[in-house]
């Protein structure tokens, strides 16, 4: 049976690695700042040779590794998480028994349950945090049929504009394991036949949304950022995230073009989010 364990590294501009470590052996990662990084990795046995292919192939030094056990995973998702409310959100932890019971809440708040998970996005962190808050934006209201959700990780931005704006949406990843998490959390907000997960890059998805949300990497925006405009239907809005306030000009100077104005931007403890939206035609 695989084991999971976390190792800390540390690299100048580590952020620029971790897409490439996603996509081969890393199952997960958590950026914690501009040169410190914490990857989960599942294998058999100890990750010694991982670790020395991180620091010979990548030049990342090693600070620490540890191993997780499955139950220690769900204690430290659990210990981690609280509820929390982001304007008319109210994301609770789903930890026990404590789904949704049917009783209304006396603010008008509109309940997202999450289970831990492999899944990145509890709303805590300022990346998904300001997604949310632009899903709940006035300005959105009575525009949204269809949306896609790029990188969705534990599925909170999908649900959210699925509850939200009664959208249907189709919500990708790469990683499976994410997948299984968010099809999970799809089921706690009886939002699953809205919400339509696919294995898949953003190139396997056709048609055009309403919204496009992507909280990911700078680096991976930058990739993709003509296959996310192809997806944006006129009037349409594009909502990126998951990146480092130092990325941030260099991602306004790649997202420069003639079809889409910006409508916002937030920059909160070092993380930005860029609201776009594509000229009417």
């Amino acid at each position: 049976m695989s084991n999971w364990y976390s190792i800390l590294i540390r690299k100048d501009n580590v952020e620029d690695v971790l897409p490439v470590l996603v996509e081969s052996d890393v199952a997960g990662s958590e950026l914690l700042g501009e040169d410190t990084a914490r990857l989960y990795l599942q294998c058999d046995n100890l990750p010694e040779e991982f670790c020395a292919r991180l620091e010979n192939d990548f030049d990342c030094a090693v600070e620490e590794t540890s191993e997780i056990r499955n139950e220690d995973w769900i204690s430290m998702a659990q210990s981690d998480w609280r509820e929390l409310k982001i304007g008319c959100f109210h994301i609770i932890p789903v930890l026990s028994d404590n789904k949704n019971d049917g009783e209304e809440e006396k603010e008008a708040c509109q309940r997202i349950f999450l289970a831990p998970g492999l899944g990145f996005g509890t709303g805590e962190h300022s990346t998904t945090k300001n997604v949310l808050k632009y899903l709940q934006d006035n300005r959105l209201e009575g525009k949204v049929s269809r949306t896609l959700d790029v990188g969705t990780g534990s599925g909170i931005l999908a649900i959210a504009s699925a509850l939200h704006h009664k959208s249907d949406v189709i919500a990708i990843d790469i990683d499976a394991d994410a997948l299984e998490n968010a099809r999970c959390n799809l089921k706690n907000n009886n939002v699953s036949e809205k919400v339509h997960l696919c294995l898949a890059t953003i190139d396997g998805v056709s048609g055009g949304f309403d919204i496009v949300v992507a909280n990911v990497y700078a680096e991976v925006l930058i990739d993709i950022r003509d296959e996310l405009f192809k997806r944006v239907q006129s009037g349409g809005s594009l909502i990126i995230s998951g990146i480092m306030d130092t990325k941030a000009d260099s991602v306004k100077e790649a997202f420069a073009h003639p079809d889409f104005f910006m409508v916002d931007e937030i920059t909160d403890e070092k993380w930005t989010t860029i609201w776009y939206q594509r000229s009417q035609s």
